[in-house]
């Protein structure tokens, strides 16, 4: 069983809150994000995360999230910000595990869930105009609203009670229906999944465009043609001026918020990782000599 929330990049907007506020970047959540930031900081920065620093993979993210109505273009740019900071870090893995699962685990069963029933849990007024649900949200509901200090509604706290039912059912048995709750069909090759929400919903193959782009149409992209690729070395060609700036980290570091954090802080300052503590020292010396 794997899923996420429909608003799991929150801590995204919470941490340009941050940044922000010491001078990194200069956003203003509270009336939304611009095009600008998108496709030139935010488009660019994932590409060098997600996509060996390729330009297209940037530009073919600018492109697919960038908003082109005349209204509300702050805020409707903001939802798709997150959107993509939710598709890259938490649906896209979710569907490429769910697909490599499905593929090769013939003795047991594959389900999908998605959780969009949102409750003031994780931005605390930050971003007034995200209104999905944020990080890890769904814990609210399966262990109850008490432990994170809220209230839920009659109807939320059922769901709850179907979620729970559907979570118990699969740890004992593996296959998380029974008669009291609707039927969730497994993932197979339809990619099934349910909607969790106050009218719970099946439903298959989540936001298959998006999905299609990360995971299939930029890895193309990128792979072709070699030459466009970027020269690869221990110490990438930087001037002595940018490489003085860069945060080297270590590939061993297994502290995912601390690596998520330091990504995020590579909105303005370049990061250079590396393999080995071997590489690590190589850098060390590299830089001292620079200064």
């Amino acid at each position: 069983m794997a899923g996420t929330t429909d608003g799991e990049a929150s801590h995204f907007l919470t941490f340009f809150s941050y940044l922000d506020s010491i001078g990194v970047i200069h956003v203003n959540l509270t009336e939304g994000i611009s095009k600008e930031f998108l496709c030139e900081t935010f488009s660019q920065d994932m590409a060098k995360s997600y996509f060996n620093n390729s330009p297209k993979a940037a530009k073919a993210l600018c492109d697919k999230y960038s908003y082109h109505g005349k209204e509300d273009k702050l805020v409707q740019q903001g939802i798709l910000v997150a959107d993509m900071g939710t598709d890259l870090f938490f649906i896209g893995p979710t569907v490429k595990t769910l697909k490599v699962h499905e593929d090769k685990n013939t003795e047991r069963k594959t389900y999908h869930y998605f959780f969009s029933r949102a409750i003031p849990l994780m931005l605390g007024g930050i971003a007034p105009w995200f209104t999905k649900a944020g990080h890890a949200t769904e814990l609210a509901f399966l262990f109850g609203g008490s432990v994170f200090n809220l209230n839920l509604t009659t109807e939320e706290s059922l769901l709850g009670d179907r979620m729970i039912e559907y979570w118990s059912n699969f740890a004992k048995t593996g296959n998380p229906n029974s008669a009291s709750v609707l039927t969730w069909d497994e993932y197979g090759e339809d990619k099934n999944y349910i909607q969790l929400d106050l009218n719970i919903t099946a439903k298959k193959d989540l936001f298959p465009d998006r999905m299609k782009l990360i995971l299939e149409d930029i890895p193309l992209l990128i792979s072709q043609p070699p030459s466009a690729q970027p020269p690869t070395s221990n110490i990438p060609k930087q001037t002595s001026t940018v490489i003085k700036q860069s945060t080297i980290i270590s590939l061993r570091n297994n502290n995912l918020a601390l690596r998520e954090k330091i990504l995020l802080a590579s909105l303005r300052k370049p990061v250079l990782i590396v393999d080995s503590f071997k590489d690590f020292q190589k850098s060390q010396r590299y830089m001292n000599n620079k200064e």
